[in-house]
């Protein structure tokens, strides 16, 4: 099994195969680098993230809310804005899936390292 097909099948196992279908799988990414990186995420800001009408955004974020996937909150300075966060168990299962990608990267270099024509 390749490293993308390992990485397919983490996703699913952890989120399931609705959630890593486009553009869930853009916006969960995109909320999940603004955490990291302590931006917030504005719900107009994904339909560009998943280079879908700004209606549809705002429809996949409702329904993602519905399931408890991601919560959307009124920006207390600016009510016209709604501020979209990963809910903490998509959160940590996200964790765990990167965790994953980082040691199989972190031993795809050490072969390459070790062996530069076992590439």
């Amino acid at each position: 099994m390749s490293g993308t097909d390992r990485g397919a099948k983490a996703r699913r196992e952890n989120l399931g195969a609705q959630l890593c279908a486009n553009p869930n799988w853009d916006m969960l990414l995109h909320l999940y680098q603004a955490e990291l990186e302590g931006f917030a995420v504005y719900q107009s800001a994904l339909c560009t993230v998943a280079n879908i009408p700004s209606s549809s955004a705002h429809r996949w974020t409702a329904k993602l809310a519905v399931r408890k996937i991601l919560t959307r909150r009124l920006d207390p300075r600016d009510k016209r804005r709604i501020t979209v966060r990963l809910a903490p168990p998509i959160r940590e299962a996200l964790d765990h899936i990167m965790d994953g990608a980082s040691i199989a990267a972190t031993e795809f270099v050490r072969r390459c390292a070790s062996d530069p024509d076992g590439i």
